[in-house]
């Protein structure tokens, strides 16, 4: 039996909060990544299946770590993070890493321009309510998105930063025996199609690092945005209405990627 990974309690994490620091005392508050994964590990189902090949454990894992890397890439609660992801596994690691941090979701490319602007929101509770997508794409390597984030912010801004997933990880930047140390390389004058940047991030040499500091988890209202037009507590009532273990495809439809 593998050991299972520390998953802190969510009174830790609202303890831990500094915004909470002299305000009134809030209602409950929320996180769909622990309530997946972190309550499950901590009520001694660390092994048991959550998708076809992966262990709670295991997914919580990945997804601590790829929250690691985002946290540290500047996101936190109400910033987007815009995900287009072929592999299941892939699109569940990064939204449930995004809600880890309170991150709200933009799936795929048709949610809104490599230029930071969203399709208007449904009608939802105004705390649902999101503004424009943050500096951060995840992206698979063919990804509309990555051919059209090229572009930098405003002067004094940052410009959008890509975490590439790309198809075969072993040729990845970062890879033992792959230049870049987790950066992709600039294509040559025969490639100029190839939509990889220089300063692009590997997903496998950043969720390698992300290990070594992985994220805890941000509390928010129900009524706060997962994603546009979709609120936390909607997203957790999905989820208790359809319990693991998930058929393939199942939990990517509940998590919208």
């Amino acid at each position: 039996m593998s050991t299972p990974p520390q998953a802190p309690g969510p009174d830790q994490h609202a303890a831990a909060d500094p915004a909470d620091a002299g305000r009134p005392a809030r209602g409950p508050r929320f996180n769909v990544s622990f309530a997946l994964l972190d309550r499950a590990v901590v009520a001694g189902r660390a092994d048991e299946p959550v998708l076809p090949g992966w262990s709670h454990a295991r997914l919580l894992e990945e997804v601590g770590a790829l929250g690691g890397v985002l946290h540290h890439l500047g996101v936190g609660v109400g910033v987007g993070v815009r995900i287009d992801l072929d592999a299941e596994a892939d699109a569940v690691v990064a939204a449930l890493a995004t809600a880890r941090l309170g991150g709200v979701i933009h799936a795929g490319h048709g949610a809104g321009g490599p230029d930071g602007t969203v399709a208007p929101a449904a009608p939802v509770a105004p705390a649902a309510q999101v503004g424009p997508v943050g500096p951060v794409v995840v992206a698979s390597e063919g990804s509309p998105w990555l051919a059209g984030a090229d572009r930098s912010g405003e002067p004094g801004e940052p410009g959008v930063v890509r975490l590439v997933r790309h198809a075969d990880p072993r040729t990845a930047p970062g890879v033992p025996g792959a230049p870049g140390g987790g950066r992709a390389q600039a294509p040559a004058p025969d490639q100029s199609h190839d939509p990889f940047r220089a300063e692009d991030l590997s997903w496998d040499a950043m969720v390698r690092a992300g290990r070594t500091d992985p994220a805890a988890c941000t509390l928010v209202d129900a009524a706060s945005a997962y994603a546009p037009g979709r609120s936390v507590g909607e997203v957790l009532a999905d989820l208790q209405a359809s319990p693991p273990p998930y058929a393939e495809g199942e939990l990517r439809r509940i998590l919208g990627v």
